[in-house]
């Protein structure tokens, strides 16, 4: 295997299933490369150890491709767009891997093509954004409008996922009660896109008092509760819940919260969890209630109506202080996985030069 590219089952023992696969935004758009070698944070896969290197500058091979200067590295679509040298964009890191050829990919549901498993993406397949240089098929290039923050650009991916899935939901009453579990950037993301459209009765619950103060400091949420405090406050009832999203990946917190769904809720597994995590479902609770289970994979043809989103939710819920981003240098990526393990941030950024 290539020492710079990302295999999915080293990265999750890399990072023991907490980091998230490394997502990349905040581009500018390169018209031909300067120099013939690159800073670049390379993965072996032998060792499992990351490194510093000075590497070859990627080479555009293509017509469809294109070469991307990393600006914002998030540490965790078909049309063309225009974009020209200098501009700064967006790289949508999902994409389809047999070049939208087999029939899922034809339909537009490029996340479940049949030539991989489990989706297709830079930084895990492919080379990532760890690097001062890249180079990416065109169609996953989005130009950012110029009152996008730079520091913001890179939860537009993020975002997509959580909008992707936010679709999936259909229409929900505006007095709907969402239950979210888990409060690291992806469950606090499902906070603000839901308040953003108007719903007021959201609770989180999440164990580290870390992410809680996060998750209450962006006054979004109706109740911030440990897992003990929710089983303790909702004791004995039922039909509390509308809907309950599941961000965390855990298990026995699923279990639980689905004896607090309402008849006709839904249940959104969105974190991704280990393969060996199962679930148990009362099977004459989830008939007699008639409830959905909603799974959500990654962000198909999302990314490019997320960007305006992102800009219509940035000064209200895109403060990436009261969000627990932290940004890191490249020498520092160290710090950044570490950061991220201890659960001291919501999410760590690799800012490059």
């Amino acid at each position: 295997m290539i020492e710079s590219r990302m295999n999915l089952i080293c990265l999750e023992k890399l990072v023991n299933w907490k980091a998230k696969i490394f997502r990349f935004l905040g581009f500018i758009l390169q018209s031909d490369s300067t120099n013939d070698t690159m800073k670049a944070l390379v993965f072996d896969a032998d060792s499992l150890k990351l490194s510093i290197q000075e590497v070859e500058e990627p080479k555009v091979e293509s017509p469809t491709q294109v070469l991307v200067a990393p600006k914002f590295v998030g540490v965790c679509g078909t049309d063309v767009h225009i974009v020209h040298p200098g501009d700064r964009v967006g790289v949508d890191p999902n994409l389809s891997a047999c070049g939208r050829v087999c029939g899922p990919c034809s339909k537009a549901q490029y996340n479940f093509c049949t030539k991989m498993d489990v989706g297709y993406a830079y930084g895990i397949h492919m080379n990532g954004g760890f690097a001062e240089k890249v180079v990416v098929e065109g169609a996953q290039v989005y130009p950012f409008p110029p009152d996008l923050k730079p520091e913001n650009s890179f939860l537009c991916e993020t975002l997509s996922c959580v909008n992707y899935g936010r679709g999936k939901l259909g229409i929900l009453d505006q007095d709907a009660n969402i239950l979210i579990l888990g409060a690291g950037v992806v469950g606090l993301m499902w906070g603000c896109l839901l308040h953003h459209e108007g719903k007021r009765n959201l609770i989180i619950s999440e164990p580290s008092e870390i992410r809680r103060n996060t998750a209450e400091k962006l006054d979004v949420f109706k109740d911030v509760f440990t897992p003990e405090e929710l089983a303790k406050t909702y004791q004995g009832q039922k039909f509390v819940f509308d809907v309950v999203i599941d961000a965390c990946g855990v298990a026995v917190a699923v279990e639980k919260s689905v004896s607090l769904m309402r008849k006709g809720g839904t249940l959104v597994i969105f974190a991704c969890a280990p393969p060996s995590q199962n679930v148990s479902l009362n099977l004459f609770q989830v008939y007699e209630r008639e409830l959905k289970v909603q799974g959500v994979l990654t962000n198909p043809y999302s990314y490019g109506k997320t960007v305006p989103l992102v800009l219509a939710m940035q000064e209200r819920y895109m403060n990436i202080e009261r969000l627990a981003v932290d940004r890191f240098p490249l020498e520092k990526y160290e710090d950044a996985f570490a950061a991220l393990r201890k659960g001291a941030i919501a999410k760590g950024v690799i800012v490059l030069p």
